[in-house]
């Protein structure tokens, strides 16, 4: 979402409903260099002064949220940043379409209509950004449509208060995201596109799958999760599970060949986690041997290493300014 035609943001801003995280980038470098951060910085909100919502406001105190922004950043003038908002403050879904309007206000227009007919999702007052993508002529899958499409909506007066905010603390924001959104098309950009591959992050408590199939995503679940690592798996096992339903109810052959599987967490270790299978009195399995097993998958963890990134030392754990480095990759 591009509010302002002004210079390109060196800052990125992520902002979660306890802290928020400052990712400084250094000038791009020569090519195929990696990306150098300058400064990671974060600042602590007080309690109760951000609540996460679709419909009400997030900020009791914009005053007081913006003073947290001028100590992190310091003196500032019309800064420009980029922004990455917290995913349970915004609506995200994808939506299949067999053709779309040329004209860009009457794709909008259809799309609104889409998340509210379908989705049940108001859409009176709210803003939407969407990416399109177009399935190869090649796949042959019956009733797949030709057209996905990613959405985000957040209500106007949600995103208000975040434009406010960054007014009061001299800031410019051009370019505002969902964390979820921008994290899936930062790791997407490192990964060998094969013709199936699946995505999932869990960071702040917040499970976000996709499943890709010929670049193009087949299906999306989103949705805040508990931190348990058992309910984690499940809901993991339970989205792959569905989408080879899906496959298989279109037409597909078995999958013959091994597929992907991208984990983006802050604290997750493969070889520690277990699920509990569904037959009582079986052994807990290891997820990448559940995957692996059933599914054909090969288990990867998304770690620091997997982003053309130099890091700063610092004692704030990388993954949280992640997304404000996603927000200035934007495409």
């Amino acid at each position: 979402m591009h509010l302002f035609p002004v210079r390109k943001p060196s800052i990125g801003l992520s902002l979660t409903s306890r802290t928020v995280t400052a990712v400084k980038l250094a000038p791009w470098p020569w090519p195929w260099r990696r990306r150098r951060i300058l400064a990671l910085k974060q600042h602590s909100f007080a309690s109760e002064l951000v609540r996460l919502s679709t419909e009400e406001h997030n900020i009791s105190d914009i005053a007081a949220f913006a003073k947290n922004l001028r100590a992190l950043l310091g003196p500032s003038r019309a800064t420009p940043v980029a922004l990455s908002l917290p995913n349970q403050c915004a609506h995200i879904a994808l939506l299949n379409f067999d053709v779309l309007p040329e004209n860009p206000a009457e794709c909008a227009s259809l799309v609104r209509w889409r998340l509210e007919k379908d989705l049940q999702i108001p859409v009176v007052d709210c803003r939407i950004a969407y990416r399109i993508f177009v399935l190869p002529a090649e796949d042959t899958l019956s009733d797949f449509s030709k057209y996905r499409m990613l959405v985000a909506a957040i209500q106007t007066n949600v995103l208000t208060q975040y434009e406010q905010v960054c007014e009061l603390a001299e800031l410019v924001p051009v370019d505002v995201g969902i964390q979820a959104l921008q994290l899936f098309d930062l790791s997407q950009a490192m990964i060998d596109q094969d013709d199936e591959w699946f995505f999932v992050s869990f960071l702040e408590d917040y499970f976000f799958f996709v499943a890709m199939r010929h670049g193009c995503p087949f299906l999306m679940r989103s949705k805040p999760l508990p931190s348990a690592p058992a309910q984690r798996q499940r809901e993991l096992l339970a989205s792959i599970q569905y989408y080879d339903e899906l496959r298989a109810s279109m037409g597909a052959k078995p999958q013959a060949s091994q597929r992907s599987l991208f984990i983006l967490g802050s604290d997750y270790t493969l070889s520690a986690e277990h699920i509990t299978p569904t037959n009582e009195g079986s052994p807990p399995l290891a997820l990448e041997v559940a995957l692996t097993d059933s599914h054909r998958i090969n288990v990867r963890s998304i770690t620091k290493d997997f982003f053309p990134i130099s890091w700063p030392a610092s004692d704030i754990h990388w993954t949280s300014g992640l997304s404000a480095m996603a927000a200035l990759s934007t495409p």
